[in-house]
Order: structure tokens, then C-alpha cells, then sequence
């Protein structure tokens, strides 16, 4: 048979039936292990929609990323264990071709492709000590422009002896898997609230954000992958003042933002990109008894991934699907994040 006949047949196979077929002969194993076929592959199903799965983060007795059905929450492969110590709640990225970004407990920055279960530690980003304030904790976003995947980081500072978020000073680096260098920003971030997803849309990563002057007039901040130059977006107008129910997410390709109440949540869509007047509510969905921590995911429109503490007390995922009803098990309610995620046969090598 001829190879691109071969090549033909190959890319529509999942990425666990092909990382097999790297055994059969060397031919295979070298075409399926390159950069080309990896792209090619991933642009293949993204376009037949047909390598659609849920990634999960969780903590049970170590922090865990699992892929799942979203028919049905069955684990596409074993659960991957991707960090010895438990993680930073929420400094996890949305996926990028198959690849996500996190820290770890000890500042560490890792990208990992869950399909093929290849992880690359990243070299420490050295933010710089400032005389007069502390280091406490920074945020991460993921993204490419021109094959070259890009972290960026977001560091705050705290004067010492000063808790109030007016004090805070926030510095950015940029990471290129090019370079394997980190530098700096041409400009400071204003300050982030570090907490939730990372979304990228349109190549931008984002965050919700605040003027220091004005603590409590919120705005959307977003970084550019490829000019790396940091903007801002309105919310929707129903945003009046902070609150730890508001989280960014992607809802179906487009930038959503999930806005709490206590009893309910309501999903906005950015229907347009960058174009305010489109957010639109969406959804509204009521918590029920047993809800607990943040709403995570917005499936095909229409269902919600929510954790929820249940009669017996313990920890679980819940996820409704037409007539059905499935759970996965954690330990902590605050400690799920869920997103869209698409395999792929990207390298990190």
C-alpha cells in the first residue's frame, strides 16, 4: 500500500490507537511521531468534531488530570497523575492543540499533553525580588502564535506589612518553547484575580481584572500570543462588584463569563469576540441543595458540570446527559476544574 495511502487511513484513528501502532513497523512509528502528522491529525478532527472529551483536574490522594466521554464521564485512558504534591487551586490553562500549562505546589511550571502523557518542566521564571515587598503568588495563561506555544505568567506583590489589593504591584514574564527562555513584558499587567480557568480565545488569554484606583470597577484583561501586548474588554453591564462567583470560561469557542448569585448562575456569551454590545445571557441554571464550590463546564449548550457534596457526604462531579445521570469522585469541591478539550499527537519534545 502506498504510504500516502497509509497517511490517509492513519489520521483518523484516535491518539491511543495510534500511539499502539508506533510498535508495527519503524515507517509508522517515524510518520505518526512527526510534527506534520501531528498537525495534520489534529486539524482533521477538530474539523469532523470528532475528538471531542472532557478534561478533568481533581484531587484524591494526588492531583489528577483524567479525559472522559462526555456521553457518559467513561475515562478515555487511566487517570495521569501530574503533580507529587497538591497543586495551586486554579493555575491551570485551557488546553491549546492538545497541550495545557499548571503549577504545581512548589512554583513549578510544567505543559503536558494528556493524550500522549508527555509532560516538559519548564525553567523557573526568576521574577525578580523588589526591595520593600513580597512575593505571593502569580497567575498563568497558554497559548501560539507561529508554532511557538507561549506561557505568561502574572506575579503580584505586597508591600511588607500591607494586605489591601490597592497595594498590590503586579509584574508579567513571557515563556517561549522556541527560546526555552523566559523576559519580561514590555508593560505591566494591572492587577488579576487569580482564581478559576485561564481561558484563550482568539489567541488571547484572560482574566478578570481591576483598576487599583477603583477596586471595585471590573473589566476583562486579555494578553495577545501574538503581539504580546496586554488589553482590556468590558464585562457585561450586570457586573457591579467583585465577588468570588465570577469566573471566565470558554462556552462553545466563544468567551463566556459565569456570574453567581448564591442560588443561581447565570452564563453570558461574548457572542462577537471584543465586541461588547454581543454579551448575551445564555443560560441561568439553579444550584440545588447539594451544590457545592463553582460551576464548571457548559456542555453542548445545554448541561452543567457542578460539584456537589452528596447524602453520604461524600465529593462528586455531577453530570447530567438526556434521561442519565453520572458522577466521578474528588476530595474537595473547590479543588474540580473542567474544560473542553480536544486530543492531539502534539509533541513537547
Amino acid at each position: 500500500m502506498e504510504e500516502d495511502m497509509i497517511e490517509e487511513i492513519l489520521v483518523k484513528f484516535p491518539v491511543k490507537t495510534l500511539m499502539r501502532m508506533k510498535c508495527v513497523c519503524k515507517s509508522w512509528c517515524s510518520l505518526i511521531a512527526s510534527r506534520r502528522f501531528a498537525e495534520k491529525h489534529l486539524n482533521h478532527h477538530s474539523a469532523n468534531k470528532s475528538n471531542e472529551q472532557i478534561l478533568i483536574f481533581r484531587t484524591l490522594e494526588k492531583d489528577i488530570v483524567s479525559l472522559h466521554s462526555p456521553e457518559s464521564l467513561n475515562f478515555v485512558a487511566p487517570p495521569l497523575p501530574i503533580a507529587k504534591k497538591t497543586m495551586v487551586v486554579g493555575l491551570i490553562s485551557t488546553p491549546c492543540n492538545g497541550l495545557i500549562c499548571y503549577q504545581s505546589a512548589n512554583n513549578e511550571i510544567m505543559l503536558c499533553n494528556p493524550s500522549t502523557r508527555e509532560f516538559k518542566l519548564l525553567p523557573p521564571s526568576h521574577f525578580p525580588q523588589l526591595y520593600g515587598y513580597k512575593y505571593r503568588d502569580h497567575a498563568i495563561g497558554f497559548g501560539i502564535h507561529n508554532n511557538d506555544y507561549k506561557v505568561i505568567s502574572i506575579a503580584y506583590y505586597l508591600p511588607e506589612g500591607h494586605v489591601s489589593n490597592q497595594d498590590r504591584l503586579f509584574k508579567a514574564r513571557i515563556y517561549s518553547t522556541v527560546s526555552n527562555t523566559w523576559r519580561s513584558t514590555s508593560h505591566d499587567p494591572t492587577p488579576v484575580y487569580i482564581k478559576g480557568i485561564v481561558p484563550t480565545v482568539n489567541g488571547r488569554c484572560h482574566w478578570i481584572s481591576y483598576h487599583p484606583e477603583k477596586p471595585t470597577k471590573l473589566f476583562i484583561l486579555s494578553f495577545d500570543m501574538h503581539d504580546e501586548m496586554f488589553l482590556s474588554m468590558e464585562l457585561p453591564s450586570v457586573v457591579k462588584f467583585p465577588t468570588d462567583e465570577n469566573l471566565l470560561q470558554v462556552s462553545d469557542g466563544s468567551l463566556a463569563v459565569y456570574i453567581g448569585c448564591g442560588v443561581a448562575v447565570d452564563i453570558w456569551v461574548m457572542q462577537e469576540y471584543g465586541v461588547v454590545e454581543s454579551w448575551t445571557k445564555k443560560f441561568t441554571f439553579q444550584y440545588t441543595l447539594y451544590s457545592r464550590g463553582d460551576p464548571l463546564l457548559l456542555w453542548k449548550n445545554e448541561i452543567l458540570l457542578m460539584p456537589s457534596i452528596g447524602k453520604d457526604l461524600k465529593v462528586r462531579l455531577a453530570w447530567s446527559y438526556g434521561d442519565q445521570r453520572f458522577e466521578i469522585d474528588g476530595s474537595c469541591c473547590w479543588r474540580f476544574r473542567a474544560m473542553h478539550y480536544e486530543e492531539s499527537l502534539i509533541s513537547l519534545k
